[in-house]
């Protein structure tokens, strides 16, 4: 059957022929991660779970605690699960903010670790289809041409920049969106079509606005790349420059509801503290720098800034084959190696490196940006590979004795010699071969042409198998992640059914993560994340509670702070026998799990003397002298914590007996071991890390005349142990407690972002309390607004008259409702701007396509060949059928023979 329907040029039907070259791309990562996960034996093909770094310590424990707001209906602003109460949206900003996690609510709770570890490897998979895609929608492959792109884009989402922070999972949705946003930024500078760029930029924005930083520097530097590239009048640079402007600020102005707020709330947290001198040495030099392109190079985390860059140690043939590539002019060739250098000067001075990270040296983690690299790098080599039928064999051997060269080189020269072991080098020399193999076959025709690209994206599977196995995905086992979750998770809810809706505290005197309390759906008092409040760490370190520049927690607690931080129980995986006038016990499974009611817990607010809240601490005092001196001034009652041993006892291991039974703690300074272990009786044994931090050692309650032994466990150290023993006198803390609570917070009525009271102010004088003093707070006494202060510049606090006073907090999320307008505006603006633009575009492609069809009528009418150049676009006819289905009837006419031409005449 015939039809007379014209498509235009470049318009394909969507079909799986299509879709299957992006199918693949992305399962190619996939079956990977699945491969190494088996070899792992992570759940469910083992008892193992991929928790990483972070991954272990907060992003896990957060996606719990957004897991349960969601199914629920707690609210999203505020979470008192975390570090004694935090604004939960600005937490979420940085870590939760992709529009995906939303799926988290239909995942059952007990999941969450398979929920994370899945929503990575499916992140990965868009890597690489994405990347594909653009390699493919750039250069126009379509078919079987199309499927080598999958062998970079698989790259891509395993490089060494995945293998080292793939666990990094709020990252993740700025990576496959990368691709994209170059895509729709060509587009925009060179078919000036703009909302692909803007939509996707502004998701990525809203997804994560941290690594948005290094997205959007390299965004810009890629923008003026193509600008230098295009030839332009200085009219049309100034016009498409301002229209990337224009995008990107629609693009931040859609994630305005989470961008706005986190401003607001930024000068809390300790970056907004860090300074930086204008520093410009060299880490290191450039060789050393890209011979971390060879293949099983242990990743760096570290703080020695090295970046992970491994991208397949093919690149080694690409980039040569890119600069042989006669088709790329020589324009692009220089900007890219321009761009290349930036990079590398970027990677390796200290003042970059500061710029790139959002103005602050990142505590590890380096090279953040590296993914922009890396992406850069693996389009030259797709450019590269383009020309490979060009090539000859002797540039396919040049360009392979180059790589081999260069790799075996690095055994000699590089710096770190115990990084470049055998199986790294003689490893990388064999793909490389295996490569120029490929290649050179590929090269020489197109028999088995799918054959040998099937070969290509095999062994791409087999070196990303074996690099991602050697350097990535480390495991612990899940049982002992989620060891006890279901008992305490039962405890706790029976304390909530008998509470109803008053307001508690928790916390566990051995902590697994500063989250625990987002993990195990508990009010808690420790917290760490990148979002902390550093004034509520420094008060922490002032009473010797462990506390560092992102994450404060109860390591150092005595019961003297869990009644200071109204710490109502705690959760002990050890029977806390001893003094019952401290705790009453009132949930145990028997076994390994005990949670203790504290007997003094004071509520969230009480009223203080205010010269004494002012005042106080002296200085030169060690931690537990601090809390003595407070308590003596508050109660009257000297000595809280009794100093048995009034001169230091130092040593190299040091073994005390107390004097007498009871609960005893241990002051170090800080100079001394990071490291310190405690043996007790019946070979009980605990390692206290991370004491330069400054916390308080808590041995425990030890019987009359126990023998304690403490001994230095830093690596690669020989300091000496400088220990000052207390033991806490608990018959005075009756007595200490009745003192801060005489004018206590008496909570009527409790909500995520509303605690309603009354308190009976005794005497006047400063009302103190342990929630945190975040713009957002609002305070109401006696129905009238309170404007409030802050008591060691982290709790809110306020002075009240004697007297009865009803007192209500309510909070809210400071500019959440500026940001939302924001993110509505642009969010309409874009699909405004969308619409028209398509609208305009059809009408502008139907007139092209009726000037071509006209053309083609004419042409058919005057029997003469069509000039299909009256439309901007080439049309071609449905299943290649002509306009007028006669002239396939019509009988073929010979070629006319052009005249001769007429005999020249000499002029006379």
């Amino acid at each position: 059957m015939t039809q007379n329907t014209l498509i235009p040029a470049g318009k394909k039907k969507w079909s799986f022929r299509t879709f299957a070259p992006y199918l693949t791309a992305f399962l190619l990562p996939v079956l990977v991660m699945l491969v190494v996960f088996i070899e792992r034996g992570i759940y469910p093909f083992g008892e193992k779970c991929f928790l990483r770094t972070d991954l272990y310590h907060q992003y896990a424990p957060f996606f719990k605690e957004l897991n349960n707001k969601l199914q629920n209906g707690g609210s999203l602003f505020y979470s008192w699960n975390i570090g004694g109460g935090t604004n939960f949206w600005t937490l979420s900003a940085y870590y939760l903010a992709s529009p995906l996690n939303i799926l988290v609510a239909l995942c059952p709770s007990d999941y969450i670790i398979e929920f994370v570890t899945w929503t990575i490897v499916l992140k990965l998979g868009m890597c690489s289809a994405t990347v594909t895609y653009y390699l493919n929608k750039r250069h126009g492959a379509e078919g079987l041409a199309a499927y080598p792109a999958a062998f970079f884009g698989t790259f891509y989402a395993l490089s060494g920049f995945m293998a080292a922070y793939q666990w990094n999972v709020m990252w993740l949705d700025c990576l496959w969106l990368f691709p994209l946003i170059i895509l729709g930024l060509e587009r925009l500078v060179k078919e000036n079509r703009g909302m692909l760029y803007c939509v996707t930029l502004a998701f990525c924005i809203l997804s994560n606005y941290y690594i948005s930083i290094m997205v959007c520097l390299g965004v810009a530097c890629y923008c003026f790349f193509l600008l230098g590239t295009e030839r332009l009048m200085l009219k049309q640079f100034g016009v498409k420059l301002l229209k990337f402007i224009l995008y990107t600020l629609i693009a931040f102005a859609f994630s305005a509801v989470y961008l706005l707020p986190y401003i607001a709330y930024f000068n809390t947290t300790a970056s907004a503290t860090s300074t930086f001198k204008w520093e410009w040495y060299s880490y290191f030099s450039v060789f050393d720098m890209v011979t971390r392109h060879l293949m099983n190079v242990q990743v760096h985390t570290g703080l020695d800034h090295w970046p992970n860059i491994y991208c397949g140690v093919a690149v080694f043939m690409g980039l040569p084959f890119y600069y042989l590539n006669r088709k790329i002019t020589l324009r692009e060739k220089i900007g890219y190696t321009v761009l290349l250098i930036f990079f590398y000067f970027s990677f390796s001075t200290r003042a970059m490196d500061y710029i790139w990270h959002g103005l602050h040296i990142p505590n590890s983690l380096p090279c953040r940006q590296s993914f922009v690299y890396i992406f850069l790098v693996l389009v030259m080599c797709y450019r590269g590979f383009l020309g490979i039928r060009e090539r000859t064999f002797r540039d396919i051997a040049f360009t392979m004795l180059l790589a081999l060269v260069f790799v075996f080189a690095a055994e000699k020269l590089a710096d770190d010699k115990t990084i470049y072991t055998n199986y790294v080098i003689y490893i990388s020399a064999l793909f490389i071969l295996l490569y120029a193999v490929l290649i050179y076959v590929y090269r020489k025709g197109k028999a088995y042409k799918d054959v040998l690209v099937i070969l290509m994206l095999a062994l791409c599977c087999v070196e990303n198998c074996i690099n991602t196995s050697i350097t990535s995905v480390p495991t612990v086992t899940r049982a002992d992640y989620t060891e006890y979750d279901e008992t305490v998770g039962e405890i706790m809810t029976q304390i909530r059914k008998d509470r109803g809706d008053s307001f508690f505290r928790a916390e566990k005197a051995i902590l697994r993560t500063k989250n625990d309390g987002a993990w195990l759906d508990f009010p808690s008092i420790s917290t760490f994340s990148s979002v902390a409040d550093y004034h509520v760490g420094d008060f922490y370190k002032i009473l010797g509670m462990e506390a560092s520049f992102n994450a404060y927690g109860s390591n150092g607690q005595t019961p003297f702070t869990n009644m200071l931080f109204g710490v109502n129980y705690t959760v002990s995986y050890q029977d806390m026998h001893g003094n019952e006038e401290l705790y009453t016990l009132v949930g145990t499974n028997n076994q390994n799990v005990w949670i203790y009611e504290n007997k003094y817990a004071l509520p969230p607010g009480f009223v203080l003397d205010p010269m004494v809240a002012g005042e106080w601490p002296s200085e030169g005092l060690n931690y537990l002298e601090v809390q003595n001196e407070f308590a003596e001034r508050i109660s009257g009652v000297a000595n809280l914590f009794e100093n048995v041993t009034p001169a230091y006892v130092t040593g190299k291991e040091v073994t005390l007996t107390v004097p007498r039974a009871g609960y005893y703690y241990v002051y170090t300074p800080k100079s001394g071991p990071t490291d310190i272990q405690v043996t007790r009786k019946n070979a009980s044994i605990k390692t206290w890390s991370s004491l330069n931090r400054g916390y308080i050692i808590s041995v425990g309650y030890c019987e009359d005349g126990e023998a304690v032994t403490f001994k230095n466990t830093q690596k690669d150290s020989t300091r000496t142990l400088n220990l000052t023993l207390y033991r806490l006198q608990d018959d005075l803390m009756p007595q200490v407690y009745e003192a801060f609570a005489k004018s206590g917070y008496q909570v009527t009525h409790f909500e995520d972002t509303l605690i309603e009271g009354y308190v009976d102010v005794k005497e006047a004088g400063t009302f103190v309390t342990t929630i945190a003093a975040e713009d957002g707070w609002e305070v109401f006494v006696d129905g009238k607004p309170m404007h409030f202060d802050t008591w060691k510049d982290a709790y809110i606090c306020f002075y009240l008259e004697e007297g009865h006073h009803d007192i209500t907090f309510k909070f809210h999320v400071v500019y959440f409702k500026e940001g939302l307008i924001l993110t509505v505006s642009a969010g309409v603006l874009m699909l405004l701007i969308g619409v028209i633009s398509t609208i305009l575009r059809k009408r502008k492609e139907k007139k092209e396509e009726e000037a071509a069809l006209e053309a083609l009528e004419e042409a058919a009418a005057a029997d003469v060949p069509a000039d299909l150049s009256a439309g901007r676009r080439p049309l071609q006819a449905a299943a290649e059928v002509p306009a007028d289905p006669s002239a396939v009837r019509r009988p073929l006419q010979a070629p006319v023979a052009a005249p001769a031409p007429a005999p020249r005449v000499p002029a006379s």
